[in-house]
């Protein structure tokens, strides 16, 4: 699903600068920089988390000689609070801080691909709209294992 999505947008990753707000390990923030992002930022507050973002991106490096620790930039601080403005957002944000991700990707970035449980389709509309987003895409999938049976792709241009 990581790899659909950093394909599907690809072409709003390749020379943007992108957001990965609740970044976690990293996998959106170094496929960003594997696509062509100008810079790719992994933003979360866990420190071990972002650690582990950082073993991965040399990790990633190392086994395909594909520079990128010069344009993944990790921040440890509240994704919340940002004023910066980007070209993309992309993220799966923890379930508890969905909502709120999906409001401040819509706040600070042109695009958004963002990933939720599927019965947030509604609200996620209902927000877009209120940013005046020019267009919105869905799309499901139905999971296997894990504790949520189907999510959704949220796609957001505004």
């Amino acid at each position: 699903m990581v790899a659909e999505m950093l394909f599907k947008a690809k072409s709003d990753i390749k020379n943007k600068t992108v957001y990965n707000l609740g970044c976690g390990t990293g996998r959106f923030a170094i496929g960003s920089a594997l696509l062509g992002a100008k810079s790719s930022h992994g933003i979360d507050i866990d420190r071990d988390l972002l650690d582990i973002a950082k073993e991965n991106m040399l990790h990633v490096q190392h086994l395909t000689g594909i520079q990128i620790n010069n344009i993944c930039h990790w921040q440890l601080r509240d994704a919340l609070k940002l004023k910066d403005a980007c070209d993309t957002a992309i993220q799966f944000p923890p379930i508890n801080t969905d909502v709120l991700l999906f409001i401040k990707a819509l706040e600070i970035a042109k695009t958004v691909y963002s990933i939720h449980k599927a019965d947030r389709k509604e609200e996620l509309e209902q927000l877009s709209m209120k940013y005046k987003s020019k267009d919105f895409r869905v799309k499901r999938y139905r999971l296997t294992k894990g504790f949520l049976p189907e999510v959704i792709l949220v796609k957001v241009k505004l």
